[in-house]
């Protein structure tokens, strides 16, 4: 997965990130490394919740942090790795 120079447009931001997952209409597999902290908004909570729950396309959305303090309401929908090796994220999204 050393594709750092591979931009995606649209998705600097983590909330464009959301919305480029959610909108796709593609089976997808997404790594978020560092969105510890970004998980924290209820807008975002929310939208992982419409990804979760659409059941018209697979998507795989994969948190991979040093610390996942995630909600407990999306407990059940989220694929949580904990790697102690991962800084947390303070640049831009590619």
């Amino acid at each position: 997965m050393e594709a750092s120079h591979i931009t995606i447009p649209n998705t600097k931001t983590p909330e464009m990130v959301i919305n480029h997952i959610r909108q796709s209409n593609l089976y997808g597999i997404y790594l978020l490394v560092g969105f510890n902290n970004d998980i924290a908004k209820y807008s975002l909570q929310t939208s992982f919740e419409q990804i979760a729950d659409d059941r018209n396309t697979n998507k795989i959305v994969i948190f991979v942090d040093h610390y996942f303090n995630y909600p407990h309401k999306l407990m059940r929908k989220l694929l949580i790795t904990q790697e102690p090796s991962v800084k947390a994220r303070n640049s831009q999204i590619a």
